[in-house]
């Protein structure tokens, strides 16, 4: 648990409007004699966010008139521990991001993604981060035909850069089912490193051919692939159209139409799946009455 890598860290989002990074910290206690250690666990928090005193600008009279009696709950909330970011979301698309969350040095970046009574309600969000000041969310809005892609930036003097880009439904309808896959894979066509070889030695004098079997040195450490291939973001529609969109190209603005899109299934389409160029949808069906 020493290592950073293997340290397990989640976030939650309640109904007081926080949101709360944790982390689980595990302890070996050692004893005399032959006795194990025993170990010990314990959740620390790590981070706990402020609350909000103050409605987005643009919100309706009676939403500010509830966001003064109460904060809104969070509803979705999203991190990433390898860089120490956290975001959380209301229904009524309050969105906030902490970069560096944990740290006692936190940058908060607050974005209006839609409000409910305009867009409809927040029912997706996903986070992508490739580094400690850079952060991409997806949002979809229940009932809506088209999900955003949103950036945020920070440096080191607090300045802040964002915006975002949206994809739209290539037919009339709403999307009824996504899934978002953000983290990069190889492609089959990647060559892997090839596993250690064991080779047999020889007098070049004599040419006896010994019964050891020596290792071949240890090749040169070659550096880690870094790759693109594989993110994509998967919908199904209430008629049936499935659509597979490159996430990377999301914000590209003319590009604004999915790698493949066609009719999978007959009425709407509730669950969707990608994995290795395999795609499954699938639709609940209602059943009927008989008399």
């Amino acid at each position: 648990m020493d290592d950073k890598s293997e340290q397990v860290k989640w976030v939650t989002g309640g109904t007081d409007g926080r949101v709360k990074y944790w982390q689980l910290v595990t302890t070996e206690i050692p004893r005399s004699g032959k006795r194990a250690a025993e170990v010990v666990s314990s959740v620390v928090c790590l981070f706990s966010s402020s609350i909000v005193q103050d409605a987005m600008p643009d919100r309706s009279e009676a939403v500010k008139r509830r966001q003064n009696g109460k904060p809104d709950d969070i509803v979705i909330v999203r991190c990433s521990p390898e860089y120490g970011i956290v975001c959380g979301v209301t229904e009524d698309g309050d969105l906030r991001i902490w970069f560096g969350a944990g740290s006692g040095k936190e940058i908060e970046v607050r974005m209006d993604v839609g409000s409910a009574e305009d867009m409809g309600v927040v029912k997706e969000l996903e986070l992508e981060a490739r580094d400690a000041s850079t952060a991409s969310i997806l949002v979809h809005h229940h009932r809506s035909s088209s999900f955003t892609r949103y950036y945020c930036t920070v440096d080191s003097d607090k300045q802040i850069g964002g915006g975002g880009m949206g994809s739209h439904s290539q037919v009339p309808g709403a999307f009824s089912a996504l899934q978002a896959y953000l983290r990069p894979s190889l492609a089959i066509s990647t060559g892997t490193p090839a596993p250690p070889v064991l080779s047999t030695s020889a007098d070049e004098d004599s040419g006896h051919v010994s019964d050891e079997i020596s290792p071949v040195p240890t090749p040169t450490e070659t550096p880690s692939v870094v790759s693109d291939y594989g993110r994509l973001v998967a919908t199904g529609d209430e008629h049936g159209v499935a659509c597979i969109w490159a996430w990377d190209v999301i914000l590209d603005r003319s590009r604004d139409i999915p790698l493949r899109a066609w009719p999978a299934v007959s009425g709407r389409i509730t669950a969707i799946e990608v994995s290795c160029g395999l795609v499954a949808v699938g639709r609940c069906v209602t059943p009927t009455r008989s008399r």
